[in-house]
């Protein structure tokens, strides 16, 4: 029986790490691509493309475990720019989605999510100022905190669970 030497399996072994690692580091190279993309077809007014786009990315970086929080806070941008047009017949999803984004951005990795935010035009900032007013106001919100309204109280008049 012939034999295959250990160090053929060791370089057979290293060549697959390699090729494993080029692939995810090309498949993250791919989504910023698509989302520079995505961003050039919001500048040109062409939000159809950019959020058909932007929902193949999310789909895709879903898939990934785990996935990028640099991408997943991109996109969550994105999808404020995509929201913020009027012509959008879909506003609610895109701040639904870009939600999503945030919030997975940082539990993804926090730091890294927080460098991204900050690291922003302030030509972005509006949009990210008004996805984390979003955020933290969804986490105050009474539904969030185990409030039970009861039939006849006022809004101002709430029991907490405990």
């Amino acid at each position: 029986m012939n034999r295959i030497k250990p160090y053929v399996r060791y370089i057979a072994g290293m060549l697959a790490g390699v090729c494993v690692m080029l692939s995810s580091c090309s498949s993250e190279s791919n989504h910023n691509d698509n989302l520079d993309n995505a961003q050039v077809s919001i500048d040109n007014n062409d939000y159809r493309t950019a959020r058909s786009i932007c929902d193949d990315v999310l789909d895709k970086e879903s898939k990934n475990d785990p996935a990028d929080a640099e991408i997943m806070a991109r996109l969550s941008v994105l999808y404020m720019k995509l929201a913020d047009h009027n012509d959008m017949s879909d506003k609610e999803d895109n701040l639904d989605y870009a939600y999503e984004c945030y919030e997975r951005a940082f539990d993804i990795d926090s730091v890294k999510a927080r460098h991204y935010y900050l690291s922003l035009s302030m030509e972005d900032m509006p949009q990210v100022a008004l996805l984390e007013s979003i955020v933290k106001n969804s986490k105050i919100h009474p539904d969030s905190l185990g409030v039970d309204f009861t039939e006849g109280q006022e809004l101002n008049e709430f029991n907490s669970i405990d």
